[in-house]
């Protein structure tokens, strides 16, 4: 069953067609494995790569965008339809790859093929390029995740994250996600103040809601009346939200980090929970894949999207 998920997957992932008018753009980036080598001198540039797609027919510009980040499948359909979303409200998008550049198109045997601190890096410097873009109002560019691409969208809104990777302030307007792994927790919670909205299902047993509900409260006693809101959908799994999906229930077979809680200590090491390991960007994989689960289903659902979709775009616009 597992061959044919990802067989189901890779073949409608094949059929998402872009946009009009979508350029194939590059930016300078790094593979930081784990937060401790943000910075490093040593670290090596890569050539990051990405979707610029502008919206046809909403003016001149400069317009707002949305950095879009794609889930442990790669670029494909569900990016794609929410793109499209994003541009009638004229949006324009940077859907970020962050696979191809680092020679890889999926990651679900080993989530930390490419890890989250990776895509922050790639995040940041997807801004750095729309912002020198003069189509863009660099004051205006909000950040959106699926799944992997979810947990960059969310933390990147606390201060300790962005100043980790040479942000005094937030860059980004607003935070979105869609059904995040929340289960990184920080010793300084303190945020930008930007608004911060996270769309899951409370039958997902790859990305529990309940995690990020423990992320909202912290936030808010860290942060009194923090625009940080978790809308849970009642019933609906991992994927909720995937066109592809619709009335659809298929098993997953690969490892995932439900069971991961890496907590930071006061000294500002990382340790996950259940063995006490401190985590580096060497034994990154083989921590986290000793505390990964297998097992649990995904699904959309047609219904839950509209009204996801309906909330997001709203909350993107400020409304």
């Amino acid at each position: 069953m597992r061959f044919l998920f990802l067989f189901l997957v890779l073949i409608l992932s094949a059929c998402a067609s872009k946009p009009p008018g979508t350029e194939r753009v590059f930016f300078p980036t790094a593979s930081p494995r784990w937060l401790d080598e943000v910075g490093a001198p040593d670290l090596a540039t890569i050539k990051g790569r990405g979707y610029l797609v502008l919206p046809q027919g909403a003016g001149p510009g400069p317009y707002p965008a949305v950095i879009l980040l794609h889930s442990s499948l790669g670029v494909g359909t569900l990016e794609w339809d929410f793109t499209d979303k994003l541009l009638a409200q004229g949006m324009a998008v940077l859907l970020v790859d962050s696979f191809t550049g680092r020679g890889l198109t999926k990651i679900e045997h080993d989530q930390m093929e490419v890890s989250e601190v990776s895509i922050l890096a790639d995040l940041y410097a997807g801004y750095r390029f729309l912002a020198a873009q003069p189509q863009i109002d660099r004051s205006r560019v909000a950040v959106a995740g699926f799944s992997k691409g979810g947990l960059p969208a969310v933390y990147s809104a606390f201060t300790e994250i962005y100043q980790r990777y040479g942000y005094q302030n937030d860059p980004f307007q607003s935070h979105l996600a869609f059904y995040p792994w929340c289960g990184l927790r920080l010793k300084d919670w303190r945020m930008s103040g930007r608004p911060v909205q996270i769309h899951s299902g409370d039958a997902d047993k790859i990305t529990p809601a309940a995690l990020c509900r423990q992320l909202v409260q912290s936030a808010w006693a860290a942060n009194p009346g923090a625009a940080v809101s978790l809308i849970v959908y009642p019933g609906q799994r991992h994927g909720f939200t995937h066109p592809d999906l619709d009335a659809i229930s298929l098993p997953v077979s690969y490892p995932y980090p439900r069971d991961c809680r890496i907590v930071e200590r006061a000294d500002g090491r990382f340790v996950e929970q259940a063995s006490g390991r401190v985590i580096t960007g060497d034994n990154l994989s083989e921590v986290i894949g000793a505390c990964s689960a297998k097992g649990a289903w995904v699904s959309g659902d047609e219904g839950a999207r509209t009204e996801a979709y309906k909330r997001a775009l709203a909350f993107l616009a400020g409304r």
